[in-house]
């Protein structure tokens, strides 16, 4: 019995996914015509569900994109099989299918879109830093001392001016820039950086310490009110020695 339905299921969602995979047919009590009928209310309730979370996740490439839009939206459908229940975990590869656009930028935007929404559903830190026992920390401790970034960071850095087109929905000249997607306050941002911020957020998201840091940056930089800044915006939300 559970080996019947595991195939049933299997031909029902082949078919889902390709009209043409008509498989399904011959374990329905119904003429093909009656059956095909039957059957495309699901799928078009299913495609509807899965366009609608792309438009949801990605607004501005659908503004770009216009008619283009739905058209990949259907291609995604097909190439990209959904493995979770959840939707709101859908549209991950969707900028695989923007790499050919005649607008170079695509693929990156929807990256930064997708870290936005789902910068949302992540969970919240569970403490906040201990500043005064920061403090009292020995050099030599905080030499070693390794942060730890708020669980909704998400760094992105691209070769295009993804924050002016996701900010202002203008696209200007081609310009390398640094975002940080987060959501500290139960709103999801995205916040500009410049590229010595990025750098050091970025070791401190690979466990790299505080020596290692300093070495890695140029001598120009000043660590100190990097950690001021990003401890004071919660950024930074805790630290082991």
């Amino acid at each position: 019995m559970k080996k019947n339905l595991f195939n049933f299921q299997r031909k029902f969602i082949a078919h889902l996914y390709n009209n043409d995979n008509c498989a399904i047919l011959d374990e329905i009590n119904y003429q093909n015509d009656k059956a095909r009928a039957r059957l495309n209310i699901y799928r078009n309730n299913v495609i509807g569900s899965y366009q609608h979370m792309l438009e949801t996740i990605f607004p501005i490439c659908k503004k770009l994109l216009k008619n283009d839009f739905y058209l990949l939206a259907q291609k995604y459908y097909t190439k990209y099989h959904s493995n979770s229940g959840n939707l709101d975990e859908y549209g991950e590869f969707f900028y695989i299918l923007l790499k050919s656009h005649k607008l170079k930028f695509l693929p990156d935007l929807a990256k930064l879109e997708l870290n936005y929404y789902r910068s949302y559903f992540m969970p919240a830190a569970k403490k906040e830093f201990q500043l005064e026992k920061f403090k009292k920390l020995h050099p030599k401790k905080l030499a070693k001392t390794i942060f730890t970034l708020h669980p909704t960071c998400i760094l992105q850095k691209s070769s295009y001016p993804i924050y002016n087109i996701f900010t202002k929905e203008k696209n200007t000249k081609k310009n390398t820039e640094y975002v940080l997607i987060s959501r500290i306050f139960n709103i999801s941002e995205v916040i500009k950086l410049k590229k010595d911020e990025f750098i050091f957020l970025n070791l401190i998201k690979n466990n790299h310490n505080l020596e290692e840091i300093y070495k890695v940056l140029p001598k120009k930089i000043d660590i100190g009110p990097l950690l001021n800044r990003f401890i004071s915006a919660r950024i930074i939300t805790d630290y082991k020695v």
